[in-house]
């Protein structure tokens, strides 16, 4: 907005034109100063910053009928060294459906983490579990830290998150509720988290990764320009990763913002993994999927949906959608490959869907 100078000032400027561009100059300079605070704001800050939760008001989720059976418990964790000892306490969800026909000798076939994305919560997963369950996989649903029934005062993207699903793991085992092999199905931030946790936890086999971006410093700039259309093209790289370098110093997320990479995560792991993205995905682009692949060609797949937008991606677990079936079908039938874990009749019928 061009700034009103008054009679006397304006007489002025006409006399000397460099005093207003020193006063533009000027605004510019502070709009940019709280435009960086804006983006580091908005990268690190969680939604449940400073917050402490109530254990006794965590809820069951709304809506799951029929024979499925849901613990609900919350694991407290805490990186070790070298990360920083930033604490939580993460909310979980388990949830089966011990009538399927799919179970394995009584029990799941395994056991599959479910991550939502960024500013969601658990329950944006449960589409995804409803389907999980039915085929006979158990369905461990947690809210990442900062969001949701978690506590947490910064989002790291996928730092101590991957630490804490290793926790999650441990508490998981110490409860007697890991059944068969180990997975993930992760969406956008979750699918970032979940490329991680397979770096870091051998435990890992085999994982969905539904939008995940490569590394925060790849996203970020991008995502600034799309929220920012005003004044981004005030905004350098260089003046954008200065603002990512400063929310996550010792201030703030107190993470190193290069570790932040599921490029170089999908590189270490041993897991499979299974990448998909939507070509019309206006949030992250699909050549984040792209580039994931080519890292980890002999250990992933890569499988774009033409035409799907970031918000649609989930609809894969409608079973209403008659479009997207075949790629749920095909889903399945990679995780039961991948986790070998396929039961009869089922790995016979995934197969054939997956090869119409």
């Amino acid at each position: 907005m061009r700034p009103e100078l008054g009679p006397m000032a304006a007489d002025t400027a006409r006399r000397d034109p460099t005093r207003v561009h020193f006063v533009v100059l000027v605004l510019l300079a502070c709009l940019l100063s709280g435009c960086g605070s804006f983006i580091q704001w908005a990268m690190v800050d969680a939604a449940n910053r400073g917050k402490e939760l109530d254990p006794t008001l965590d809820r069951l989720p709304d809506g799951i009928t029929g024979a499925v059976t849901i613990r609900q418990f919350r694991v407290s964790v805490c990186p070790e060294p070298p990360l920083p000892p930033q604490k939580a306490s993460l909310a979980v969800w388990v949830l089966d459906q011990p009538d399927s026909q799919h179970w394995v000798d009584g029990a799941p076939r395994a056991t599959l983490l479910l991550l939502h994305g960024r500013s969601k919560d658990r329950s944006q997963m449960l589409p995804a579990a409803r389907r999980c369950i039915e085929l006979g996989y158990r369905a461990v649903l947690v809210d990442h830290r900062g969001f949701g029934r978690s506590t947490g005062n910064w989002l790291t993207y996928g730092v101590l998150e991957s630490s804490d699903l290793r926790q999650v793991v441990d508490a998981l085992v110490e409860r007697d509720l890991v059944a068969g092999p180990m997975g993930a199905i992760g969406v956008s931030y979750g699918a970032a988290v979940a490329i991680q946790w397979a770096a870091a936890d051998e435990r890992a086999q085999a994982v969905v990764a539904m939008a995940s971006f490569t590394s925060l410093r790849d996203i970020v700039p991008y995502q600034v320009r799309l929220f920012l259309p005003a004044i981004h093209w005030f905004l350098s790289d260089e003046y954008i990763q200065a603002q990512v370098t400063e929310a996550c110093g010792a201030a703030a997320a107190n993470i190193d913002p290069d570790a932040a990479s599921p490029l170089r995560a999908i590189a270490r792991t041993k897991a499979q993994v299974l990448l998909i993205h939507g070509t019309s995905d206006p949030l992250i682009p699909h050549e984040h999927a792209t580039r994931l692949h080519a890292h980890a060609r002999d250990h992933s797949t890569l499988q774009h949906i033409e035409g799907v937008r970031h918000a649609a991606l989930l609809d894969v677990f409608d079973s209403s959608s008659a479009e997207l079936r075949p790629y749920r079908d095909r889903m399945f039938a990679w995780l039961d490959r991948a986790l070998g874990a396929a039961a009869g009749a089922s790995q016979g019928r995934h197969d054939a869907s997956a090869t119409r």
